[in-house]
């Protein structure tokens, strides 16, 4: 079972394929377009949705992300993937914690991008995911589905 994991952007986004226990297959940040291609390739599919945070003032970025984000949702389902599922940032952030550690082994309070790829490095340590922050979200994005409702 593959997942593809999405971090979607205005115009670009951060892709992530990994397997049923988690290992990455493949991963990288590409123009929003070329996204079309990969998604087929998947049997799951997990994007990071767009949800009210209670703020007041937001820009055109965030509809066009969600544009984006409907678009590829739309295609997976044209393209027979049957299992779809949304993550909020909310969800995924908090699932960061859960990949992130410290040397001594103890988990942090919260988990900022860095300590992320640092958890990353540990674990893939030359792996591109490391290098590419919407890579990693996608990733974390994946993971949470993985470990939330494919195990």
């Amino acid at each position: 079972m593959i997942i593809l994991g999405l971090d979607t952007g205005t115009t670009h986004t951060g892709y992530c394929f990994i397997d049923s226990i988690g290992e990455i297959i493949d991963s990288g940040h590409i123009e929003n377009n070329k996204i079309f291609a990969l998604i087929p390739k998947c049997d799951h599919l997990a994007l990071e949705v767009i949800r009210n945070q209670g703020k007041t003032k937001i820009g055109n970025t965030v509809f066009e992300t969600a544009q984006w984000v409907g678009r590829f949702q739309q295609y997976a389902i044209d393209h027979g993937i049957t299992k779809i599922f949304e993550v909020t940032k909310i969800q995924h952030s908090d699932y960061h914690i859960n990949l992130c550690w410290s040397e001594h082994g103890k988990l942090f309070k919260g988990c900022n991008d860095s300590q992320l790829r640092q958890a990353l490095e540990t674990l893939y340590p030359d792996n591109k995911i490391c290098k590419d922050n919407d890579a990693r979200n996608a990733y974390s994005v994946a993971k949470f589905i993985v470990d939330r409702y494919l195990r």
